[in-house]
């Protein structure tokens, strides 16, 4: 296990202790899972897959939502909504602060970094509105689109 991997499981054993919970053996294969797919885009179903492939019903779907809830509020964890109650997770900031196209149709996710117009963009828009960004979060949604098919004409601004 690598720096990284050590301090992000044992972030996750220090939440466990402020929330008065136990280590137990599902929560350890739960993390080490995760650590083990660095980048690793996945939703709460393929987990639970993924933990119970070699020994089937050793991790329940609750400890799988409930600890992903926990995670996720520690900040180990960050979620992408892909369509209106599905989500998609991946262990934060793996590969540095990135963004994300998120097909509706497959919730497939690809991740991208911002170039500097991106961030510059984003400056200028703060600044015009007095605004102090601590962080920010981009997900774009739509559709991968076969080589050679139509594409649909581009969406009005939801803002």
């Amino acid at each position: 296990m690598n720096p990284y991997q050590e301090r992000i499981r044992d972030r996750f054993y220090r939440v466990l202790l402020e929330q008065n919970l136990k280590l137990t053996k599902p929560r350890r294969s739960l993390i080490d899972c995760l650590l083990r797919k660095r980048g690793w885009h996945f939703q709460a179903e393929e987990l639970l897959t993924e933990l119970n492939e070699k020994s089937p019903g050793v991790v329940s779907r609750a400890t799988i939502y409930r600890t992903l809830d926990l995670l996720v509020a520690a900040g180990i964890l960050s979620k992408t909504r892909i369509h209106e109650n599905s989500y998609r997770y991946e262990v934060a900031d793996t590969q540095g602060h990135h963004h994300h196209l998120v097909d509706m149709s497959t919730g497939k996710v690809i991740e991208f970094a911002g170039d500097r117009e991106l961030h510059r963009m984003l400056k200028r828009i703060c600044d015009a509105h007095g605004f102090d960004e601590r962080y920010h979060v981009l997900e774009v949604f739509g559709e991968f689109v076969k080589p050679g098919a139509r594409r649909r004409s581009p969406a009005r601004s939801q803002g």
